[in-house]
């Protein structure tokens, strides 16, 4: 299944609504800025009721450092 990232499809607002958490401090986790990528299927037919969301830093360079999938569905 392919994912496609939010931005590419709707760059202004993914510009907007992209989320950075910023760590300072913590033993678990490098001090730095981690930012949160929305990707969905960009099938107009697809009902997966699914979303993959890749954590990345600056500090890391182009590589993702984690994958977050969450998946739902309705009553």
């Amino acid at each position: 299944m392919l994912m496609t990232a939010f931005f590419v499809h709707f760059p202004d607002l993914a510009y907007k609504e992209t989320r950075i958490v910023t760590a300072r401090g913590r033993a678990d986790l490098p001090d730095g800025e981690y930012g949160f990528l929305e990707l969905f299927r960009d099938k107009p037919d697809c009902d997966c009721r699914r979303v993959m969301i890749n954590v990345v830093s600056r500090d890391a360079g182009p590589s993702q450092l984690a994958t977050i999938n969450y998946g739902w569905e309705l009553g």
